[in-house]
């Protein structure tokens, strides 16, 4: 198996994994990709190379937790 590189999608395209697990991705969406999947998006300009880690979530403050408020 390959290493994976972060892209970020820019088009929404789909691509088959192994030549039969089809998958689609939506622009916007950051992932993990193999080496094919990397290669092929990167080359039809579907995606570009991203620094960002695939799937960290976005760390929203939502302020205190109501159970840690005293009245």
């Amino acid at each position: 198996m390959g290493t994976k590189k972060s892209i970020e999608v820019t088009q929404d395209f789909k691509f088959a994994h192994r030549g039969c697990d089809v998958v689609e991705y939506k622009a916007g969406d950051v992932i993990d990709a193999d080496d094919d999947l990397f290669d092929v998006a990167i080359k039809n300009k579907w995606a570009k190379e991203s620094k960002a880690k695939a799937g960290a979530p976005e760390n929203k403050n939502a302020g205190k937790a109501p159970e840690n408020k005293s009245e």
